[in-house]
């Protein structure tokens, strides 16, 4: 198959009244989160980081790092759902989404995202090099400072 026919995967999510579609999140998005979240995706990792050192099941990591993001930004929460919706421009209703709704997007873009736990790991890895290659040499992250 050509790459011009690729379609990335979609699950619809239900709220009172309708249903929209969302994605897994991909590099392009995952970059953009952190370059407009920095703070809040730099305390995210720590925890998925201690997560990792209490040998938690991986299921339990990804659980953990929902909670984090809901807790460190709603607005972080609103652009992950806006950007998976393919419509950058509709953050604001996103951020009017009702909780249980923005918890079940979220779970949803976890699954397509993190499809299996190899995927997970490999992924933490890839975005903490990331991270700790566009910081200018010796720079030390919050979550570094704060342990």
């Amino acid at each position: 198959m050509p790459l011009a026919d690729f379609r990335p995967a979609k699950r619809a999510v239900e709220f009172p009244g309708g249903e929209f579609e969302v994605r897994a999140l991909n590099l392009l998005d995952i970059s953009m989160l952190i370059d407009n979240h920095r703070y809040a995706v730099d305390q995210i990792a720590a925890q998925v980081r201690m997560s990792r050192e209490m040998m938690f099941p991986d299921d339990d990591i990804i659980r953990e790092a929902i909670i984090e993001v809901i807790r460190e930004s709603p607005v972080l929460v609103a652009n992950i759902i806006s950007l998976c919706c393919d419509e950058r421009d509709q953050q604001e209703m996103a951020l009017q989404l009702p909780a249980t709704v923005q918890l079940a997007a979220l779970l949803t873009i976890a699954d397509l995202t993190f499809k299996d736990a190899a995927a997970i790991k490999k992924l933490a890895a890839d975005v903490m090099r990331l991270i700790h290659g566009i910081l200018p040499p010796g720079t030390v992250t919050l979550a570094q400072a704060a342990e």
